[in-house]
């Protein structure tokens, strides 16, 4: 529940006109200040907008309607809210050291109604999301200059503040009176260190069609300014097509659509770069993303592809003639040399090769055949297709881990169209004594696995909340037992048919 029209906050500092916008963590409201504008003839007061976010956790707060203040009705949450509040409490510190004219300016943090409001210059003309519902999709030449506008504030926050923002999306980006684009929401931003390693350790959040691969596995854990160049990408995909982008694994699977026809060649091999599901194909940083963006051309400092040119060059009188002394017969012929010396020393190798060889090829022979060999346990990331048997589909997923002969086999991640499994692997299938599968839709498993399919262990329900614990067959419950949210048991099932209570 929202603070009501012309609630007084800070003692009277800010009045509170009406509701912008709710997510699960804050509302965000549009208020006036009060301030006062002197000339040579006096001074007048003035009404100044400006746009108050509140903590507010929609499924765990309650607010009084007399008081304004909230509470937390359940002890079991009290923990959980208090470290959500301090992440609100540094997003609001975090953007209040942030400078750049493309990001949105805090000017006041304060606690009140047992919650914490800060305070940030409003933006009257909206977001982009808002423009296209008005007016459709963008001309290109305008949404390119609000995402090289952005690309820029990017950059600072990368580059300056050692920040990644995890959020860019056309929602997050506002217009201000002389519309250009502003940067908000850091509900989900992470600093990072020196090192590059993450300053705090709370849940990363999605925003379905512009959050790379690596934020559904939530390893965002090192500094890479990648994940927002994905997501800077799927921006300007939207901004052109009017459309919200594909899922990252859709685009895993199956790439971007084809090319719209009214937009330019460059700024779809742009947005396809920016959106490559692998963070080592996407552009490395914010420069990168602009300066192929802007068209500007990036010429390597070393090609060594390049034919050698050879420089003649002029004699005249002035030029100095070094003489040198005559070639020795080892200068001559040294090439030839040691390439006679390496020849013999190879053909002794072999020769001892093959006299050890023959003593121990038995051996050799039947140990390969129980193992592969250290040399070809590498770890990789390639995409890779399982066979299906028994009639079933084939199942196509991309790989992160330990290969062996050319298939996943040993401990990786695996991004299926249906979630992210963490786990071993052998010869390609999904065989583990515990691993964890967090599907798309919020469910996950905590289990063993067996031939790629679920085997022992917990599989829970995120829109309910319920779970069902034991054995499976091909993917589903077996023997086993679901429970409702709270432990209680709600029904038992014996191979694979639930059983009536009693």
């Amino acid at each position: 529940m929202e603070l009501k029209t012309n609630t007084q906050l800070k003692k009277g500092n800010y009045t509170i006109i009406s509701v912008l916008g709710q997510g699960g963590f804050g509302i965000t409201y549009k208020a006036i200040t009060h301030g006062a504008v002197s000339g040579v003839l006096g001074g007048v007061k003035v009404d100044i907008p400006v746009a108050v976010k509140e903590f507010f956790m929609k499924d765990s707060c309650v607010r009084n309607e007399q008081t304004s203040c909230i509470s937390i009705p359940t002890k079991g949450g009290k923990e959980q809210i208090e470290r959500y509040k301090k992440k609100f409490i540094k997003e609001a510190y975090n953007l209040s050291k942030l400078d750049h004219p493309n990001i949105v300016k805090v000017i006041d943090v304060f606690e009140e109604n047992n919650t914490i409001y800060y305070v940030m210059q409003f933006l009257k003309n909206g977001s982009l999301r808002h423009y296209m519902k008005e007016h459709g999709v963008m001309s290109e030449d305008m949404a390119k200059k609000y995402i090289l506008q952005i690309a820029d504030a990017l950059k600072y926050m990368h580059s300056d503040m050692h920040m990644c923002h995890f959020d860019v999306k056309p929602s997050n980006i506002l217009l201000d009176d002389y519309n250009n684009a502003k940067l908000i929401d850091f509900g989900i931003s992470k600093n990072y260190d020196d090192r590059g390693n993450e300053t705090s350790s709370t849940p990363i959040g999605i925003s379905k069609g512009y959050a790379p691969l690596e934020q559904y596995r939530q390893t965002i854990h090192e500094f890479s300014p990648t994940s927002d160049v994905y997501s800077l990408g799927a921006t300007y995909y939207s901004l052109l097509t009017g459309k919200t982008p594909p899922e990252a694994s859709e685009v895993l699977d199956n790439g971007l659509p084809n090319k719209p026809d009214d937009v330019s060649e460059l700024s779809w091999k742009v947005i396809k770069k920016a959106m490559s599901p692998r963070k080592k194909d996407r552009y490395q940083n914010m420069d990168e993303f602009i300066s192929e963006l802007k068209g500007d051309s990036i010429k390597s400092i070393i090609d060594d592809d390049a034919e050698t040119q050879l420089l003649e060059m002029e004699v005249n009188s002035n030029t100095p003639i070094i003489k040198t002394d005559n070639p020795s017969f080892f200068s001559l012929y040294r090439s030839k040399l040691l390439i006679a010396l390496a020849a013999i020393v190879a053909l002794l190798l072999l020769v001892f090769l093959w006299f050890n060889f023959k003593d121990n090829s038995v051996k050799v022979e039947d140990e390969t055949e129980k193992k592969p060999s250290i040399e070809s346990v590498q770890v990789s990331e390639l995409d890779y297709v399982l066979k299906g048997e028994n009639g079933n589909a084939d199942i196509k997923f991309h790989y992160q881990g330990e290969v062996v002969d050319g298939s996943p086999n040993g401990k990786g991640v695996g991004t299926y169209s249906e979630g992210i499994y963490e786990g071993r692997y052998n010869q390609g299938k999904r065989e583990d004594s515990y691993a964890i599968m967090r599907l798309y839709n919020g469910d996950t498993y905590h289990g063993s696995w067996a031939n790629d399919y679920y085997n022992k262990g917990r599989y829970t329900f995120k829109e309910t909340g319920m779970y069902f614990e034991g054995e499976f067959k091909n993917g589903e419950p077996y023997n086993g037992t679901y429970f409702n949210p709270n432990g209680s048991e709600y029904v038992k099932v014996k191979n694979g048919e639930e059983l009536s209570k009693q």
